[in-house]
């Protein structure tokens, strides 16, 4: 049940389930671990509880099968974020069981942290082929955003936007926001700026109707463009945000990360 709830990004449901399971036998691992991973991914979770549950586990890793043994590798290596033993034990994981889909969906995902965008796309077409078998709505939307920003990173954005708009029917209402916004930045890569502006005006209405500020809109008007590597443009609008209200939380941290960004691509060799 723990697993099922997880997948679909129920995390709440999902660790009460992990916790009784863990009080039910204290010697199961894997519930251990997905204790911690719950932790990462709650809004009121704490790295301080996934670090304890972690460690807990990494303790005990020598006295488990060989498999619980590499899924606990693999695990430290996602939360410590080390990418390429992340790519190691995820491949000796699907090794040893091609049905995990964790192990596929974080190899794509290690791959995209290091910006080997070709080699992403493989495991992440093999995360949602799994995931498409089980039903799993949940994870085959986690790793569709993946593979959608992996095609627009290798410069296929009409496959990107492709993806993005298949996955529209199987969203529920607050996730469209983050999607609008999404595939009106793919539309302006392929230059359709009338579809652009279409889901553009469909994610401001949404905001309008929560009553969001003009400063907000603005904001978000500037994570457009900047998903779009328009950055001009992007930081044109996160400025003219922050104008209206210095404090607003988006546009700092997405002017400050896009000035960071900026900084960076400058400075590699042309």
């Amino acid at each position: 049940m723990g697993m099922d709830h997880f997948g679909e990004f129920n995390i709440s449901t999902a660790l009460n389930f992990f916790l009784k399971a863990v009080k039910i036998d204290s010697n199961f691992v894997m519930a251990q671990i997905f204790v911690a991973y719950s932790q990462r991914y709650l809004d009121y979770g704490s790295i301080e509880e996934q670090n304890k549950w972690a460690n807990k586990v990494y303790k005990r890793k020598n006295e488990l099968p060989y498999f619980d043994q590499v899924y606990v590798e693999f695990f430290m290596a996602h939360i410590e974020k080390r990418p390429h033993d992340r790519i190691r034990w995820g491949k000796e994981l699907v090794r040893l069981d091609p049905q995990t889909w964790e192990a596929w969906h974080n190899i794509g995902f290690a791959y995209f942290r290091l910006e080997q965008y070709e080699l992403a796309i493989a495991p992440l077409e093999q995360a949602i082929s799994l995931a498409r078998q089980w039903g799993s709505q949940g994870r085959i939307r986690f790793s569709l955003d993946m593979l959608s920003a992996c095609y627009h990173k290798t410069g296929d954005h009409q496959r990107a936007l492709e993806i993005l708009l298949h996955n529209l029917d199987n969203l529920i209402e607050t996730e469209l926001y983050y999607y609008y916004v999404d595939i009106a930045a793919k539309y302006l890569c392929i230059e359709d700026t009338v579809n652009a502006n279409l889901y553009m005006n469909k994610y401001i209405q949404l905001l309008q109707n929560r009553g969001s500020s003009d400063a907000e809109i603005l904001a978000w008007y500037g994570l457009m463009y900047e998903w779009a590597d328009q950055w001009d443009q992007a930081e044109k609008y996160y400025r003219k945000a922050l104008e209206l209200n210095p404090d607003i939380f988006i546009a700092k941290r997405s002017l400050a990360e896009l000035l960071i960004e900026t900084k960076k691509d400058e400075s590699r060799p042309a």
